[in-house]
Order: structure tokens, then sequence, then C-alpha cells
């Protein structure tokens, strides 16, 4: 669910709640950026460069994606009030992410050039719009955009045009994910399960048929799994295997809200938003110790691995 929605839905409080002591001020905004601290980070290591959304406690700043290697941390410049939910393209060159003003809860997708740091909206229509997500040829982005009497998945190009509808339903599917083989599209249905579609038929697949909310589909390299956060009494970060849907394998066990998994490149890690103060951290996908990645009285969300 993207962080607009969370807010009308007056989840922030869940999400945005508490604090951990003052965050490390290790770099300073761009030229240009909003004023911002820094996250205290533990490197992500060779795995890659990790996205994410950081947003003040009190969430009236709006939010900024940031970008952390081994290298360190820093944030990208953008002219939107509200930058959320960052996805890369499989070249790294590009990320697209849920953009908006701060005068409503209308958002766009929004698609920035890392190298040059320019920014254009891809599609911006009626309803907000959110969660992007590349096809592995870096071509297309699938998201979901609200109606009022739901929401359903789309299809933009990378260079803009009209969008194409994947899916016709008068319940919320959101938070789509495209598969690495670039056949299927993971995504959630309006009773809170899993399913994955075929991109090119429309068939459909309900992987998941438990109690309880899910959320934010994340596909490991190989195809074979999709892990998700569940809630019920908490939010937890659980894996289902395609080739066996129904049975959900929980991976954290950490009683701290955690939400936003996003599978590792090289498929040994995902990491994920945790706490009322919502750091991210990354656990192996057979579950165990965590790692923290990042520490601050900032919340970080939606992470997201280059590839």
């Amino acid at each position: 669910m993207s962080l607009r929605l969370l807010i009308a839905a007056g989840m922030v409080p869940v999400l945005l709640g508490g604090g951990c002591g003052p965050a490390d001020r290790t770099q300073a905004p761009p030229a240009g950026a909003r004023s911002a601290k820094a996250p205290s980070l533990n490197a992500p290591g060779p795995t890659g460069a990790l996205a994410f959304a950081r947003t003040p406690p009190d969430g009236e700043q709006g939010s900024d994606i940031w970008v952390s290697t081994d290298k360190g941390s820093r944030q990208l410049a953008d002219s939107h009030f509200f930058s959320s939910a960052p996805a890369w393209s499989p070249d790294g060159k590009a990320i697209a992410y849920e953009c908006g003003s701060g005068d409503s809860y209308e958002s766009s997708i929004c698609l920035l050039n890392t190298v040059s740091g320019e920014s254009r909206e891809l599609a911006s229509s009626p309803g907000a719009e959110g969660i992007p997500s590349f096809d592995p040829s870096g071509e297309k982005i699938v998201f979901s955009q609200n109606r009022a009497d739901g929401s359903d998945l789309y299809v933009v190009s990378t260079s803009g045009g009209s969008l194409s509808q994947l899916t016709n339903s008068r319940m919320r599917e959101f938070s789509p994910a495209w598969s690495p083989d670039g056949r299927w599209i993971a995504f959630v249905g309006g009773d809170g399960d899993i399913y994955r579609i075929d991109s090119a038929s429309g068939t459909r697949q309900r992987l998941t048929n438990h109690p309880g909310f899910r959320d934010r589909p994340s596909w490991s390299p190989n195809g074979r799994w999709v892990a998700y956060s569940r809630n019920t009494s908490g939010s937890e970060i659980f894996k289902v295997n395609v080739a066996d849907p129904g049975k959900e394998i929980r991976i954290t066990r950490l009683d701290l809200e955690a939400r936003f998994p996003a599978w590792s490149p090289d498929g040994r890690s995902i990491a994920f938003s945790y706490g009322g103060n919502a750091d991210i951290a990354s656990i192996s996908p057979s579950g165990g110790s965590m790692r923290r990645l990042t520490r601050g009285s900032d919340s970080d969300l939606y992470p997201a691995w280059r590839r």
C-alpha cells in the first residue's frame, strides 16, 4: 500500500510513532533539496545500492528518496513535496517512484534519471497512483491507480504515452511487482491475499488463502518465491513458493511491525521496514537474526535494491 493511502487511512501513527533518539548527521543534503537529516547507515555491502523513502517524524515535511551504498548515502534532489515507493530500473540508471504535492492525497508516477538527476512525470490522472515496478526490459512500469470504488493495475511505457489497464475489479487491487522473467505480476487483491497475473493473457492465480491483510509482494531473483508482509495482530514478513500456493512461511518473528520487504539481488537477504520508528533491517529468507541498516528519528520506508 502506498504511503499516501496509509496517511489517508489513518495508519501513519503505527509507522511514524515513537523515536529512537536523534539521527546521525553524516552527510549534508544536495543543493536544491529540502532540509533533511541523513540516516545512520550500516553499509548494505556488495549486494548493491538500496533506495528508500525517508519521512520526518511528524510527516509534515513530506518525504524524499534516499540512496545508500557501501560508500555512503545521499538524498536525491527532487522538487516534489512527496516522493515515495522507489523502484530501480534493471540497468540502475533510473528510479520510478510515487510523487505528489502537499495539498492533497493525489499522486503521480515519476521517473528519475539517476545520472542526470532529471525527473519527469510518467502517469498523472484523477486518483492517487502508486507502487511502481519495472518489467525486466526496463521499458514498462506497472502501478496501481485508485478510483472511488477501488483500484486497478495499469501499465505505462517509460517513454510515456497512454495507460494500458491490466485489471478491472470492483475491489482494490494494488502493490504490483513484476516477476524476474517478465511473465507474471504479483499484487494484493481486495480480499487481502496475494495473487499473480499473467501480464500477457490476464490469467490469474491466487497464492495465499489465510486470514490477514497482505502488502508489498517482492519476487526472489530466481522467480520461485514471493515475500510480503502479513498483518493479523501485527505485521510480519512471510514468503510463499509460487509452485506451492497456500503454504505461507513466516520469516520474521519480531513483533515490531515488519513491512515492505525487498529481496536482495543475490537472493541472500530481504530488506524491510520495521518498528514504530520505521528503520530498515535485513534478514535471511530462512529467518534468524536481523541486521539493522538504518537508525534515526525519521522513518525509512519502502526499501528497494538496485539489481
